[in-house]
């Protein structure tokens, strides 16, 4: 427990050995308050899944979340070969090169992760939408220590963390894995509930948890579409989705549900805790840290200046998204450059539509609001002008927190994770005009 003036908070325990984590996971999906009250966010492109950024994390107490969407272009060779300039970029098999390249880099995070962190509880955050979805599923349900039965029996991943769009067979596939926990991304008690009947109807395992994520604030794609007109109530929120968890499950059985979007003070985790949600999960105070995979340099000429969230940024996938305006950002227009270096990283994108939509009229350019996140996303995690700059709203609360200055010299500060998470869990730190 963590005690800060009072109040606790369950952390995540400190295991010595995979006997002793499985026994904490079992009570985390069954037994109320045995989930620790703070979670990080995944974000795809390599940009979580520094074992270091892992360790310090867990040492912290909190659950952290690797991604597995696009890992390819975290590393700069695979970004210079896929979009780079045209006298080194990969012309075929551009697609397959992609996708191997994402499980190959999968495996050696998770296995460089688990030297550090050998026994802590980790967990992975898939995207419905990319292309190579049914290959991850299989990549990440695979990972790890097994014995002669062919089991997972350690070093693999714990819980699998599951957005963007409703994987209706997600019941189904994730019995062929039965160490990996899984918790659907919603942002609505509706789709919680449709995530229940997809699995009952199928003869599938009911999702062991739930993230609600915020779909006004969070960072990255919204869930727009999921939420009523009269907007996201957290309250309303948790109590339907504890309704329908008492229609679908076992009576003796908790089902742990986590909010994500618009936490970033002590205050935030005890509203929270408060009104029903066993945990948060962070995503945009744990990006700005030395030891995430957001350049230094891009914190602070970026985040840390930004005058606001813009939200009128279509993503390819057809929703609002909120980052921080990067004026320097330019969308490549030519319909042709652009059907000609997709790597299909997501299902259906309407970037890509929209260039094929004017090649098929005859036009040479594409109008689009949109643009390829591969490519706009993996600048940003090199460190490269022109890059997309995710992020939730609340940075423009938390930039001007003493966390992110230096008292010395007045000038912007980047964080370790040992000085965020302290400077959250303390609440002393206050929202600003509370």
């Amino acid at each position: 427990m963590e005690n800060l003036q009072g109040r606790e908070l369950v952390m995540m325990p400190q295991f010595f050995s995979e006997q002793e984590k499985k026994e904490y996971l079992n009570k985390m999906f069954t037994v109320k308050g045995y989930y620790p009250a703070l979670g990080t966010g995944g974000m795809g492109i390599d940009f979580v899944n520094n074992p270091q950024y892992i360790s310090e994390l867990t040492k912290r107490g909190v659950l952290p979340t690797m991604s597995a969407v696009l890992l390819a272009l975290g590393e700069p060779e695979n970004r210079e070969i896929l979009f780079g300039p045209k006298e080194t970029r990969l012309e075929k098999n551009r697609v397959k090169f992609s996708r191997e390249k994402n499980k190959e880099i999968l495996i050696d995070r998770v296995a460089k992760m688990r030297e550090k962190n050998p026994y802590g509880i980790v967990a992975i955050n898939l995207m419905h939408a990319v292309g190579d979805y049914k290959e991850m599923i299989k990549t990440i349900g695979n990972l790890g220590t097994k014995n002669e039965k062919g089991e997972v029996v350690g070093n693999g991943v714990d819980i699998l963390v599951v957005g963007a769009g409703m994987p209706r067979d997600l019941g189904v596939d994730i019995l062929e894995y039965p160490h990996l926990r899984y918790m659907p991304i919603v942002s609505s008690a509706k789709a919680a509930k449709f995530m229940m009947i997809f699995a009952k109807k199928n003869n599938g395992r009911l999702p062991d948890g739930f993230y609600i994520e915020h779909p006004d604030v969070a960072g990255g794609h919204l869930g727009k579409k999921e939420i009523a007109e009269s907007g996201f109530d957290a309250q309303k929120t948790i109590d339907e989705i504890r309704k329908y968890i008492a229609e679908y499950y076992d009576e003796d059985v908790h089902v742990p549900v986590v909010l994500g979007g618009g936490i970033s003070y002590r205050e935030d985790i005890d509203k929270a805790l408060k009104i029903g949600y066993d945990s948060v999960n962070m995503g945009t105070r744990p990006l700005l840290t030395k030891e995430s995979g957001l350049p230094n340099k891009l914190i602070s000429a970026k985040y840390l200046v930004a005058d606001d969230v813009d939200t009128t940024l279509k993503s390819p996938a057809g929703l609002p998204s909120n980052s921080v305006n990067n004026p320097e950002m330019v969308v490549e227009k030519n319909a042709k450059e652009i059907v000609k270096n997709c790597i299909k990283c997501i299902k259906s994108c309407k970037y890509l539509d929209a260039a094929k939509d004017a090649l098929k009229q005859g036009k040479t350019n594409a109008e689009t609001k949109s643009y390829c996140i591969a490519d706009k996303l993996s600048l940003t995690r090199h460190g490269l002008d022109g890059g997309l700059l995710f992020s939730g709203k609340e940075l423009r609360v938390i930039k001007n927190d003493s966390l992110y200055l230096d008292q010395e010299t007045g000038k912007a500060l980047i964080p370790t994770v040992k000085q965020m998470v302290e400077f959250v869990l303390n609440p002393k730190h206050k929202r600003p005009n509370n």
